[in-house]
């Protein structure tokens, strides 16, 4: 039970701390603000245009 409780501590502090960086993203006056730029994320999720071809031979190493 206490995992759990530490797994959700986590996720909630790692979305709290997203959404900070995302203010800071979009803010101008901020030294990380992307002007004229998507922020890299937000929106478009590359897709590959079929299933790689992997063969036994890339497998080992």
């Amino acid at each position: 039970m206490l995992g759990l409780i530490f797994l959700k501590y986590v996720s909630d502090l790692f979305e709290a701390q997203a959404d900070v960086i995302r203010q800071r993203l979009a803010d101008p006056k901020s030294d990380l603000y992307i002007e004229n730029e998507e922020i890299p994320g937000s929106r478009a999720i590359a897709r590959m245009p079929g299933p790689a071809p992997l063969s036994c031979s890339a497998l080992i190493l």
